[in-house]
């Protein structure tokens, strides 16, 4: 008897376990495509109803490296100088933050070089959705190259809120809004903290096409996708802001 009650709660229990892997929803197709980013694309994002927020870009890049595929991200202030570098690596369930660079400049050379990022969670994106959604959770530190008794760290908390839609460039995609949080913490002698919500959508087919921040009750960063284009597209920007 003790056999057969045995068999029976195993049954059961496959039963529960299959139709909760059924239950978790294939979301992989609204990060960024990374099999067309192989040739790299930059994504033009702008302020959203403020003039005094300038546009900034990210190339992104696909990397096949020792069996493993990344992604790269390269940031571009409005001036088209360099601030950060990523490295994203693809897993079967999401995506991973590998490395992370800040580029800071030499005031007395005019020259930028890179400070190292200390990755302590890499929770970036995942591909399978849950119901009730997960939070997923990355978390980044550095010290200040100017003043080493000073720790930054970087808190990210993104979870999935709807589904929705989004224009870009005057076609409505398919989309998924995340609910983000977000923490800054400055140490040295003790911790200044700044905490603060912000959404995100994501286009399918595309990746991010809008966030905002609201840093503060007189602060919020808002902005969307403007265009997506090649290397040699932003290269003629360069050359023609030079030129202005």
């Amino acid at each position: 008897m003790t056999h057969i009650k045995y068999s029976i709660f195993i049954f059961f229990a496959l039963i529960l376990f299959s139709n909760c892997k059924e239950d978790k929803r294939n979301i992989k197709a609204y990060y960024f495509p990374i099999e067309e980013l192989k040739s790299g694309k930059v994504y033009e994002y702008q302020s959203v109803g403020s003039e005094h927020d300038p546009p900034f870009y990210w190339y992104y890049q696909t990397l096949e490296q020792d069996g493993s595929t990344y992604l790269i991200g390269t940031y571009y202030g409005y001036d088209f100088s360099q601030y950060q570098l990523i490295q994203e690596e693809v897993v079967s369930n999401g995506m991973l933050l590998d490395n992370f660079f800040w580029f800071e400049t030499d005031t007395s050379t005019n020259l930028q070089y890179q400070v190292p990022v200390n990755v302590e969670s890499g929770n970036v994106f995942g591909f399978e959705l849950t119901d009730p959604p997960s939070v997923l959770v990355s978390s980044i530190n550095w010290e200040i190259p100017t003043d080493t008794l000073t720790k930054m760290t970087f808190i990210r908390n993104r979870q999935y809120e709807k589904d929705t839609t989004y224009s870009y460039r005057n076609q409505s995609y398919d989309c998924l809004k995340f609910y983000v949080r977000e923490l800054i913490d400055n140490e040295n002698e003790g911790h200044l903290e700044q905490e603060y919500e912000a959404s995100e959508i994501y286009a399918k087919g595309i990746g991010l096409v809008y966030f905002r921040k609201n840093i503060a009750k007189d602060w919020q960063m808002e902005y969307e996708l403007k265009e997506i284009y090649d290397m040699e597209t932003f290269e003629e920007k360069y050359r023609v802001s030079l030129e202005q």
